[in-house]
């Protein structure tokens, strides 16, 4: 091999070894997100971030955290950091938290959790944007979800996609079937006490695409049979209907649904429980 081959060989090999840090430096980081996170050298204040997500604030565009910073210590639990209202004593005590998941730049996905002092407990999933003093939202992948009513069970991202698992009702799991004609409240249940399946999300932070790549039944509170409750069930239409109909998926193990079977799962409901109201 002549020198000047091996000098173009020796060239190429360094710019390539230049290359891939900058390549790696490109994608989404998960090793220690939280560790960029942070005001004035502090960790971001979860209110700031619980602000953007509030239902009565309407999803504001952006906080100041010069204005949503207080005086309180913000806790630090593994990757989870939170502040507890001062005022509330008890088990009803209210709090703001968050778990930065990933970063790129100044984007942070965070999964955030909060209560206002009642039995409510709020999740979020997002995607933050920083800018100087501002905190904005760059995407909301979920929001507001109270336990079973959307509420996250779990959430991660692995390389550049987000995953995580919504608490479904009985409502959703028809609703997300394609039957929309039911009442929530009335014809089935859809209260924040009953979870009972996991509908699993993926997210792709590159491209955008979200999808949902299948529904669990069974749930972290209830991952057996649905019992029927007097006084309880009978209040819904067609919850005794449901509750037998689902439970034989439960004993016949068939509890991982993809976005076909959970279609399938709907049709199967309306025409074993809808026709036996007619």
């Amino acid at each position: 091999m002549s020198w000047k081959a091996t000098r173009n060989s020796v060239v190429a090999i360094a710019a390539l070894a230049c290359v891939v840090p900058v390549a790696a430096q490109a994608g989404w980081d998960t090793r220690a997100p939280e560790a960029e996170f942070v005001w004035h050298g502090k960790p971001v204040d979860p209110r700031c971030v619980t602000s953007l997500s509030l239902p009565e604030n309407k999803q504001p565009v952006q906080v100041n955290m010069a204005r949503c910073t207080r005086r309180i210590a913000v806790q630090h639990q593994d990757r989870e950091f939170t502040v507890i209202d001062p005022s509330e004593q008890g088990l009803t005590t209210g709090y703001d938290s968050y778990e930065v998941l990933a970063r790129r730049g100044e984007r942070f996905v965070v999964l955030t959790e909060w209560s206002g002092g009642g039995s409510g407990r709020f999740t979020d999933l997002s995607i933050l944007k920083r800018h100087g003093a501002k905190l904005s939202v760059d995407k909301m992948l979920l929001q507001g979800g109270d336990r079973c009513n959307g509420g996250i069970s779990g959430a991660a991202v692995h390389d550049h996609v987000v995953k995580w698992s919504e608490n479904n009702t009985p409502y959703d799991v028809i609703e997300l079937g394609g039957l929309k004609s039911l009442r929530a409240y009335k014809d089935l249940e859809a209260s924040a006490g009953s979870c009972v399946a996991t509908r699993n999300m993926e997210y792709d932070l590159n491209t955008g695409a979200k999808h949902m790549a299948s529904l669990t039944l069974g749930s972290d509170d209830r991952s057996g049979k649905i019992e029927d409750r007097k006084g309880w069930t009978e209040q819904y239409t067609y919850q005794h209907c449901f509750n037998a109909y689902y439970n034989g998926f439960i004993a016949a193990d068939n509890t991982e649904l993809d976005p076909n079977a959970v279609k399938r799962f709907a049709d199967g409901f309306a025409n074993t429980c809808l026709k036996k109201k007619l």
